[in-house]
């Protein structure tokens, strides 16, 4: 059951296709400096989630923190796929975390 939920969150695929999935969803603006500072930025939220979550399952125990963890974790892919649909609903619109 884990390897499954583990699949389902799609980690890996944000983290590869990280600077594509950030610039179709609206993030970063056009230049590759932008996106690359949302990568970083995404790189070390992902990080410290891991440090956290590492301190937790040592503390909590691999099982609860999983079953705790698996409903906010859809909550932000939802947010993520919901970016990307105000973005192709309105190309024009431009997400941008760091103005320039």
């Amino acid at each position: 059951m884990l390897h499954v939920i583990q699949q389902f969150t799609g980690i890996n695929i944000i983290m590869y296709y990280g600077p594509s999935i950030m610039k179709d969803a609206g993030f970063g603006g056009d230049s590759t400096r932008d996106l690359l500072l949302c990568m970083i930025f995404l790189s070390i939220v992902n990080t410290i989630g891991n440090l956290i979550g590492l301190g937790l399952s040592s503390k909590r125990g691999r099982r609860e923190l999983m079953l705790k963890s698996t409903v906010p974790m859809g909550i932000a892919l939802l947010v993520l796929t919901g970016a990307m649909i105000v973005n192709i609903a309105s190309p024009g619109y431009k997400c941008k975390l760091f103005p320039t």
